[in-house]
């Protein structure tokens, strides 16, 4: 009985309500089969059309909803990082280093972003960094909740063995009480206002700039504008163009789009 596939990959369940966000299409049981739901609808109706061997689930004081996903992207972000140091991968501390030295310059310092030490036998520290790179050097981890940074970068910051650790972070300090160069969580932010501007009309080289203009249509209430806007400064926020339309002078708009043929 545990091998059937009946019993072990299907389900008939019932509930107060199955909410299942399709206009018109509700009730309060849902019935799966092989891992994809076969039909949503009152009970009565699908009771009779379940083979008797697949399992119950009677939960009649709960409301059954889809799952919350979360598909999301931070365009700009992925943008700014192109122009950065990849370290996604690096299966050692030695092999980020590497790609560390050979990074590209911007506004006097190296940004990197992906190491996970997590499979390291050496862990981050500003000494190694150090004897790749005498510019500054700063290094987001691939979960984004710790820095990896050399001295140059510590000392553009003022980061001392005196600074203390800021609500909600910690300054990774070595047995002598002097900074590692790896700063954990909220400790990040010490770093973040000495960095170079990481907004794209700036970062990029001239022939990787993004034009808006090319991005396609959006309205302004849509995610990608709202997104966008804080990142590339759009002007259609303060100001019109001769058309009227306060969107076309950075997006194309639907209403540019429709009058524009």
């Amino acid at each position: 009985m545990a091998n059937d596939p009946l019993s072990s990959n299907s389900g008939f369940l019932l509930a107060r309500r199955i909410l299942t966000l399709v206009p018109g299409l509700t009730g309060d049981a849902i019935w799966w089969h092989a891992g994809r739901i076969r039909a949503v609808g009152r009970a009565t109706d699908l009771e009779p059309k379940v083979p008797s061997r697949v399992p119950r689930f009677d939960l009649r004081d709960c409301v059954v909803t889809p799952g919350f996903t979360d598909g999301h992207t931070h365009f700009a972000s992925w943008a700014v990082g192109r122009n950065r140091v990849h370290l996604a991968g690096a299966a050692t501390r030695a092999e980020a280093l590497e790609r560390v030295a050979n990074g590209s310059v911007f506004r006097g310092w190296v940004m990197g972003h992906g190491w996970d030490a997590n499979s390291w036998s050496e862990g981050p520290e500003r000494w190694s960094l150090d004897r790749v790179q005498t510019l500054p050097v700063y290094l987001d981890s691939l979960d984004v909740h710790a820095a990896w940074v050399n001295s140059a970068a510590l000392l553009m910051a003022g980061i001392t063995r005196d600074t203390p650790d800021p609500y909600g972070g910690k300054v990774v300090r070595d047995g002598n009480g002097d900074p590692t160069g790896l700063l954990l969580e909220r400790a990040v932010e010490l770093m973040t206002p000495h960095l170079p501007s990481r907004r794209p009309r700036t970062c990029l080289p001239p022939s990787r700039r993004l034009r808006p203009r090319r991005i396609g249509w959006a309205s302004p209430e849509s995610t990608t504008s709202r997104v966008l806007t804080p990142w590339l400064r759009l002007e259609r926020w303060r100001r019109k163009t001769p058309s009227g339309c306060g969107c076309c002078s950075t997006l194309r708009c639907r209403s540019c789009l429709t009058s524009s043929g």
